[in-house]
């Protein structure tokens, strides 16, 4: 499965190999001497301080390593900053990476200022995590410490990292030291074809092949961590039913079983904390959620079992509903669990959504207009290094909606629905929030739309049982 991406730059990116390929005979030829017939093949294994070496001693030259390669890189400069061009669909492929969330690292022989202004001069710099270089790692491509290096970056496992390469030396290295490879066809290395068809994984002429399925075809995946509701209203019967709604696939952990309907809950069981574990390692040792969502956690060790997941696995699309205080005020957890879900699960969070009663909790402040709930956002996000929504739902007037990102304000306005059936609204926001994430889009993106698919919810008018009833997850189907 794809979880990181290292990407060669020369003749996989870039279409740049045939400034390579005769650069050091073009720089010899300047001297006066006359280079070896496969100089270039010989070159293309080295990373610029070994091929300085070898030029060197194999033609005597009375310079310096770094006056070689200054030559050498005096001849290409001009082509990176200005003439070489991406192969075809380099930027489509790599802009689908990035609406999955899929690090990308760039591991190249070529020096760091070459490749910098080559990529920037492209515009496509901004997709990668880092450019490291064969002189950073310490040895060219013949060895696998560039990619060791390059996945460190992106706190990846090797078989989840993918190695994007075009020559054959880099190609069997990369097979060799555990990586997964796709490699791409370059004119240059057309001599190895048949070896490099043989090693790689999958083989593509370019990145704009229709038959490429690596990710195209990958559906987004949602984790819900919270209780079940019998009745279907909240918890993670709400959750998968948005997240289904949504078009994303929805798995659950269960920290709770509650008897309840639309006129309250009569019983509650928590699950054991070793069991609710094995549910949690089932899901994350099989299929790694794009986003995950917690709701209701009922126990200090879930939450601290829920934490310790999230950093295993590098989770960065997590939104918390931090279920601490009911609507009508009541303290729905331990003042010790409580302390426990602020230190150590919101820290983690992308994107905190408390209610109006648990944003005067957490910050200690009354909230009675805009400014003062700007202020407690501000406060909340300041504290934990997270986004915050700090929703309207209790407000008489209107549904405005805060979401404070990045030291910003924004706010999403909406109609107040006069609705009593709101059984659910809190689970449905923030699933929906994270299904949004997991379709790649921006976090004020994700919430805005996820208050247009809650709003069209509550103002199905849905009305069912005797009390505070759901809403209608499918009323866009």
């Amino acid at each position: 499965m794809l979880r990181g991406a290292i990407f060669d730059m020369d003749g996989t990116l870039l279409d740049s190999m045939p400034v390579w390929d005769h650069a050091g005979e073009q720089y010899l030829e300047s001297l006066g001497i006359i280079p070896e017939e496969d100089l270039s093949r010989k070159l293309a294994t080295f990373s610029m301080m070994e091929g300085a070496v070898y030029m060197k001693e194999k033609y005597d030259l009375p310079f310096q390593c770094e006056e070689i390669i200054d030559g050498v890189k005096d001849i290409v400069r001009e082509c990176y900053h200005e003439k070489v061009p991406l192969k075809p669909g380099v930027r489509e492929f790599l802009s689908k990476l990035k609406r999955f969330d899929i690090p990308m690292t760039v591991a190249t022989a070529t020096d760091l200022d070459l490749a910098e202004a080559a990529l920037k001069r492209t515009g496509i710099d901004s997709y990668f995590t880092k450019v490291v270089t064969c002189q950073e790692a310490g040895t060219g491509k013949s060895q696998p410490d560039i990619f060791h290096l390059a996945r460190s970056y992106m706190k990846t496992e090797i078989e989840d990292t993918w190695v994007f390469e075009d020559a054959l030396h880099a190609v069997k290295t990369a097979k060799q030291a555990g990586y997964p490879v796709c490699a791409l066809y370059d004119e240059a290395n057309e001599a190895e074809l048949e070896e490099i068809q043989r090693l790689s994984d999958i083989f593509l002429n370019n990145f704009a092949e229709e038959n490429f399925q690596l990710v195209q075809d990958k559906l987004p995946v949602v984790l819900t961590i919270a209780g079940s509701d019998s009745s279907g209203g909240a918890g993670i019967q709400a959750d998968l039913k948005t997240m289904t709604a949504l078009q994303v696939y929805g798995m659950s952990c269960i920290t709770a079983l509650t008897a309840q309907n639309t006129r309250g809950i009569s019983a509650v069981w928590e699950v054991p904390a070793d069991f609710f574990e094995q549910q949690m390692e089932s899901v994350f040792s099989d299929i790694l959620p794009d986003a995950v969502k917690t709701g209701m956690l009922a126990s200090g060790k879930q939450i601290q079992l829920t934490a310790g997941f999230m950093k295993k696995y590098h989770i960065k699309n997590l939104v918390v509903d931090p279920v601490m205080i009911s609507t009508s005020g009541t303290r729905l957890l331990s003042e010790e669990v409580m302390e426990m879900m602020k230190e150590e699960l919101f820290p983690l969070a992308k994107l905190l959504t408390p209610n109006l009663p648990e944003a005067e909790f957490l910050t200690g402040m009354s909230i009675c207009d805009r400014t003062t709930r700007e202020e407690a956002a501000k406060r909340i996000s300041e504290r934990w290094g997270c986004a915050v929504l700090c929703k309207g739902g209790h407000d008489q007037d209107n549904a405005d909606d805060l979401l404070y990102d990045n030291g910003k304000c924004y706010w999403m306005s909406a109609k107040r629905i006069e609705n009593p059936n709101t059984h659910g609204t809190g689970c449905t926001l923030s699933s929906a929030i994270a299904a949004y994430l997991a379709k790649g889009d921006s976090l004020q993106e994700a919430v805005r739309k996820a208050k247009e698919y809650m709003t069209g919810a509550i103002g199905a008018m849905l009305d069912l049982g005797e009390g505070n009833g759901p809403l209608n997850h499918m009323w866009d189907l």
